[in-house]
């Protein structure tokens, strides 16, 4: 399956919004066959925004469900981690002057999710 619209924590999301997958081939479960294109309907879990000295933002979506059959597996996400470059900068030049200071301002990355990005998740036999 594949989301129908973009997610990013870096918009006004927030936890237990809904969001749309749709499926990318026919599935089949319980005997019913659904088409490729069903939308399969799940919620947004975490949100936590990115922060400064570099830390990334998470995103978790789960609670998945394609008619009435719920679907087992969850989605997480995370933004680009700046803090590994960060702190370091931050740490050696802190001395000089209070020249680290300035990355103490840097936020890490957005977490995101793509229309192109496929993603599985399972039904209970």
């Amino acid at each position: 399956m594949r989301i129908k619209k973009p997610v990013s924590t870096g918009e006004n999301i927030k936890e237990g919004d809904f969001v749309n997958f749709e499926t990318t081939k026919d599935v089949v479960i319980n005997n019913i066959t659904y088409p490729k294109g069903t939308t399969v309907k799940a919620r947004i879990e975490t949100v936590s925004p990115n922060e400064t000295m570099g830390v990334p933002a998470d995103l978790a979506i789960g609670n998945f469900k394609i008619g009435e059959n719920l679907l087992i597996g969850e989605i997480t996400k995370t933004g680009a981690n700046r803090s590994l470059w960060v702190y370091p900068l931050y740490s050696a030049l802190v001395a000089f002057f209070g020249i680290g200071l300035i990355f103490v301002f840097i936020p890490g990355g957005q977490a995101k999710i793509k229309t192109t990005e496929i993603f599985t998740v399972y039904s209970e036999k």
